[in-house]
């Protein structure tokens, strides 16, 4: 089923680290119980996900210090096309 999430947005691969950053992840109607965004990298950013019309959801991460991070979007412990995804924090 993870093959039918997209995500779009610059702060997949760009971010600051004074944050936030966001970007929308398209869910393709599925319950978002399974949905887990997570960082490697110089720090832990916090992560919110939040509903938004038309069942995508926003994904902001913030508190993130300047560096390299790979950023793993998955559902079902499944990766997202894309994932993990190379994100450098300025």
């Amino acid at each position: 089923m993870a093959e039918l999430i997209s995500v779009e947005g610059d702060a997949l691969h760009n971010g600051v680290a004074t944050g936030p950053n966001t970007f929308s992840i398209n869910m393709a109607g599925m319950n978002n119980s399974k949905l887990v965004v997570a960082f490697t990298g110089p720090a832990k950013p916090q992560v919110m996900l939040a509903s938004e019309k038309g069942g995508n959801i926003k994904c902001t991460y913030s508190k993130a210090v300047e560096g390299e991070y790979q950023m793993s979007v998955t559902f079902d412990d499944d990766h997202i096309e894309g994932s993990p995804f190379t994100v450098v924090v300025k």
